[in-house]
């Protein structure tokens, strides 16, 4: 019984029932509906949009009745729910719960006016924890590449004085990146963080932060098996970000872009340095050979393959959103034409079998 609660009243001032004409539940029949134009919405394209959503995933343990009122002329106006109508009537359906009380015109425009102004929005972390607790596939991906970095997605929004590090509340951010084949990255720079100097912080694991340092890491998978922790700690990305809102010098180009490549910048110089054409030149030259130009005996593409037909990225994710396989994108990997210097590097290596 751990996971009920009973209503709890601690804390709030008793309130009083104003006198009221009192609501029924009926099955209101959808040819008996009006619509009220004089307060009522106009369906929109988004609106029709939604409709169509509700009608193809019609499901009446997700419906709420509709509220109505009695016109006087046999019809009922469609206080609250318009949108739930229609798709019923998509569907073919004659009634609809509802729930009657007489108002005016006044009253009425004065429900729809309150129905839709003191909704209390749902957060998207409390759709998270509903759609975890459901066992919805992005949920359990979510959670699981969070995890796999030694972290977790929270379930709730509190204060900034109750946050503590470690816990990640920003559940969209993540969602895109695995609905993208970057659980990986999350995953890889989750860990990064943990094992840094800085794991006790809480601005570490903060939207402003996060979103700079996986957006790097995301664009060159080579990042991911570099020192990160290291490199997390030679960075202030908190201070990169303030820095890069003061300056507004650089126009057309984001404060959290320029973040961005600063960390690119310092990720890449990590990179295992490459031969330039003058270290190649000398590397032949001391043989006793000059490099040549023209085509070699032997095959360059097989001497570069392991660089050259390198992808620069390839989408993968660490837990597959279905449960299955080992997570890697189908996708064939994009490779790069060899450049010149990796030719030159090529043919430099295999001089000597040329020269026998």
């Amino acid at each position: 019984m751990d996971d009920f609660a009973c209503i709890d009243l601690t804390g709030y001032m008793p309130s009083r029932l104003l006198d009221q004409p009192q609501p029924m539940l009926i099955w209101a029949a959808l040819e008996d509906l009006v619509i009220d134009r004089r307060y009522q919405r106009t369906i929109t394209a988004r609106g029709r949009g939604a409709i169509q959503k509700m009608a193809d995933n019609f499901d009446w343990r997700k419906f709420q009745p509709i509220v109505v009122a009695p016109t006087g002329n046999g019809k009922l106006a469609v206080v609250d729910g318009q949108h739930r109508a229609h798709a019923a009537a998509l569907l073919g359906l004659a009634t609809v719960p509802a729930m009657t009380v007489a108002m005016t015109l006044v009253e009425q425009a004065a429900g729809f006016a309150a129905i839709n102004r003191d909704r209390v929005s749902v957060h998207p972390l409390q759709i998270y924890r509903a759609e975890r607790a459901a066992g919805t596939p992005w949920a359990v991906a979510c959670a699981a590449v969070v995890e796999a970095g030694g972290c977790r997605l929270a379930t709730a929004n509190p204060s900034a004085s109750k946050k503590v590090p470690g816990v990640i509340y920003g559940v969209g951010m993540v969602r895109c990146m695995v609905a993208a084949g970057e659980g990986a990255v999350i995953s890889t720079g989750l860990r990064a963080i943990v094992e840094s100097g800085q794991s006790g912080t809480i601005e570490a694991y903060g939207g402003p932060v996060l979103k700079c340092w996986l957006d790097a890491l995301a664009r060159d998978q080579r990042f991911l098996a570099l020192p990160l922790a290291v490199i997390f700690d030679s960075l202030d990305i908190v201070g990169l970000l303030r820095s890069a809102v003061a300056d507004p010098v650089v126009a057309k180009v984001s404060a959290r872009e320029r973040v961005i490549e600063q960390i690119c910048k310092a990720l890449r110089a990590a990179l295992p340095s490459q031969p330039t054409v003058a270290s190649i030149r000398t590397a032949v030259q001391a043989r006793g050979h000059q490099a040549p130009l023209g085509p070699v005996r032997g095959s360059v593409h097989s001497a570069v393959e392991p660089v050259s037909n390198a992808p620069i990225f390839r989408r993968f994710s660490a837990v597959p959103v279905d449960g299955s396989g080992d997570g890697l994108s189908t996708e064939p990997p994009v490779a790069r034409k060899p450049s010149r210097l990796a030719m030159m590097a090529a043919r430099a290596a295999l001089v000597p079998e040329v020269a026998r």
